[in-house]
């Protein structure tokens, strides 16, 4: 409860805290910002006769965002990120509010993206609340930035969500020392039940289970909150004249789940373990290079062993694209891959580790963005899982006729073996059409 605990302190500490929660109500209301955004998918291609996934042509969504931050005091900001979902999608949403903890897949019907607050002091500042955890260093893939929440029914329609948490923000001129803890150990939202997008799999953790293992009744197991269960987040982000770079070391639960009892009453944990990593991103004129790193030790051999790492390089081209009648092309090329120093042992309870749980383990992803104007821009995708042979391919097109509306169309297309990571959703292939509107 330590989140919380820090969540509430600001109202507490000097001054008069009824009349500073009543200016900070005053001024959320009077700095909200709002957004509605909706999305219609139709699904051309059928499941197989019998399928136990959810077989509509067409699904709907819409998500509707308030936003807004106030000062507390003269030393105190507020922020809330407020997010409200809809869709015809089954087994997708469920309630209001998640509590911390929670361990339910189902996304809320109305939740908290962000609720935190962070207090200044003369070295930095308090932070604390549930807050967005964002790492990384690439455009396509980012192999550090797994500490996180998500909320992702969806895979297209993903985002970020918050974790509770609280710390410290140690300024250093331009560079930031932060320390996370992180007491609850959280279910990442995600498919389920009839959900097409659990795909041919059967579960959302894993891209394919390990034989003999029945989706049905393979159990989960989360942590609780006691203090030998925290995990620490310790980051450093710096910037530099033409490049930033960051570091970080985490230390507990790990974010890669594993199979461990037997093949017959089987269930997920996720084993302790400690990472270290950064990444780097540089820019020269047009061109700009990223990469990343992170090492995973998993104790007790409960996990591979390994160092995962992704880099690429993009190109901001003008000349030729106003030849053409752009505004600008930028291609986009990034490789993802790991290492396995130490294979996880399977000898004792352990049924398999998280190897088909880790994407980017040997992937080639690229991106080219045609910028036609400040309204216009396309653009295609494809994503290569090397050894697998399985295949995301995408484009799209969108329009921004104000600085507040985006209207946008895409397709998508998975293609691969029913164990792969995208050939699991081989019957999802899709065409959408979307309407974002902010104000």
């Amino acid at each position: 409860m330590a989140a919380a605990a820090v969540l509430s302190a600001p109202f507490f500490w000097g001054g008069d805290a009824r009349a500073d929660a009543g200016a900070a109500l005053s001024e959320l209301a009077d700095n909200a910002r709002f957004s509605a955004k909706a999305r219609l998918d139709w699904h051309y291609d059928d499941y197989p006769e019998g399928s136990a996934r959810d077989d509509t042509d067409f699904e709907g969504t819409v998500r509707l965002g308030a936003a807004s931050d106030a000062f507390v005091g003269e030393r105190g900001l507020l922020r809330l990120d407020l997010v409200a979902w809809a869709t015809t999608i089954e087994d997708s949403l469920q309630g209001v509010f998640a509590e911390p903890g929670i361990e339910e897949y189902q996304v809320r019907y109305i939740d908290a993206r962000v609720l935190a607050y962070a207090h200044e002091t003369d070295w930095g500042e308090l932070v604390g609340g549930k807050d967005l955890i964002s790492l990384g260093a690439n455009e396509l893939y980012s192999p550090t930035d797994v500490y996180g929440g998500s909320a992702a029914f969806h895979p297209l329609e993903a985002e970020e969500d918050g974790v509770w948490q609280a710390g410290a923000h140690y300024f250093l001129g331009n560079d930031t020392l932060t320390y996370r803890l992180l007491p609850f150990h959280e279910r990442q939202a995600g498919p389920g039940g009839r959900n097409r997008w659990v795909g041919s799999g059967g579960s959302d953790l894993f891209f394919a289970l390990p034989p003999g293992v029945a989706a049905a009744t393979l159990g989960e197991r989360y942590r609780d909150a006691s203090p030998d269960n925290w995990s620490h987040l310790l980051t450093f982000d710096a910037a530099r004249t033409g490049y930033d770079y960051f570091v970080l070391a985490h230390r507990g639960v790990s974010p890669y789940p594993v199979v461990r009892g037997t093949n017959a009453e089987a269930e997920v944990v996720f084993p302790d373990a400690t990472s270290l990593g950064g990444g780097v991103s540089a820019v020269s004129g047009a061109w700009k290079l990223t990469g990343e790193a992170i090492a995973h030790i998993a104790d007790a051999q409960r996990d591979d062993d390994l160092l995962r790492y992704a880099g690429g390089v993009s190109y901001r081209e003008t000349r030729w694209a106003n030849a053409l009648g752009l505004q600008e092309i930028k291609p986009t090329v990034e490789y993802a891959g790991e290492w396995v120093a130490d294979e996880v042992d399977t000898s004792g309870a352990t049924v398999a580790g998280s190897r088909n749980a880790r994407p980017g383990r040997n992937t080639i992803a690229l991106r080219l963005d045609l910028i036609v104007d400040d309204e216009w821009r396309t653009g295609v995708s494809a994503v290569h899982n090397l050894p697998d042979e399985d295949v995301n391919l995408a484009a799209g097109v969108r329009y921004a006729p104000d600085d507040n509306t985006t209207l946008s169309l895409g397709w998508a297309r998975f293609s691969g073996d029913q164990d792969t990571q995208f050939g699991r959703w081989a019957n999802n292939d899709l065409v959408s059409a979307g309407v974002e509107y902010r104000f």
